[in-house]
């Protein structure tokens, strides 16, 4: 039975690290593909690309500091940090790992996370689920529970950039046909608490003469947080999904969560 037990912990760390690896190396791939102009853009609340990969620097950096101390028997400092979103605490990793060389920006983003991922493989599997006696709010903290939520929150930032991406390049072929009108969409900042996340998504239609924005839908996400895997869960999203250019360049087409389509008329020529 114990031989067992070790080898289902030893399995399940080594598929934690592997996430952690998969989920990384998506980010990267994707945003080597931004060009120049793009990767100053801001699309995530005030993030630019350059903001969100920072932002994974600091946090590789301070799982790793997590991790030695809950080992060493005391509460992950980080915790003295929180404050509504984690707001000032992100902001603070932002300023400090921010560069504007973006191959520099990436090779650290990069060695972040190898420190992390090397660290993490010389911990005995058994101490990666072990209730170490250590509480946030009620919440049990481990390492493998903060090593979820890093996993659910790099997923979620993932989806946003290919969002951009694909959103960037979809409003180049608009502008392209139309030379008038395009699709822009933000991201507005993540919302909640420990165990709620909320994001409103924000889809303006531009007329590129006047950057005048004439139309404007939105549509929102909430997710909770598990508290027996400590991954994102239960996600809920509703109103506006998707924007385009209709093909007669005279309207939009809205689509909703819902399954909903609509025409909204344009302005005049």
């Amino acid at each position: 039975m114990g031989k067992r037990t070790r080898a289902t912990a030893q399995q399940r760390r080594d598929r934690i690290i592997a996430e952690l690896v998969q989920v990384r190396g998506s980010i990267l791939d994707t945003a080597a593909s931004l060009s120049p102009g793009a990767q100053d853009e801001v699309f995530l609340g005030v993030w630019s690309a350059k903001d969100l990969l920072a932002h994974l620097i600091g946090w590789d950096l301070t799982n790793l500091q997590a991790a030695k101390e809950l080992l060493a028997g005391r509460l992950p400092s980080f915790y003295a940090h929180y404050d509504h979103d984690w707001r000032t605490y992100n902001a603070r990793l932002v300023a400090e790992h921010r560069r504007e060389d973006f191959a520099a920006l990436l090779a650290a983003v990069e060695d972040s996370h190898r420190q992390l991922v090397a660290y993490l493989e010389t911990v005995p599997a058994r101490e990666f689920d072990r209730d170490m006696g250590q509480r946030f709010r009620g919440w049990k903290v481990t390492i493998a529970r903060l090593l979820q939520v890093e996993i659910s929150d790099e997923q979620v930032h993932h989806s946003q950039l290919e969002g951009f991406v694909s959103r960037a390049a979809q409003s180049r072929r608009a502008a392209e046909r139309t030379g008038r009108f395009e699709v822009r969409v933000e991201e507005g900042s993540p919302r909640g608490d420990l165990y709620e996340l909320e994001q409103t998504t924000h889809h303006q239609v531009i007329d590129t003469r006047t950057q005048e924005v004439v139309l404007t839908f939105q549509g929102e996400m909430e997710a909770s947080l598990s508290t027996t895997t400590g991954m994102w869960e239960n996600y809920r999203f509703s109103g506006v999904r998707e924007v385009t250019i209709a093909p007669d360049e005279g309207s939009v087409v809205v689509q909703y969560f819902d399954g909903r389509e609509e025409k909204v008329c344009l302005p005049p020529r």
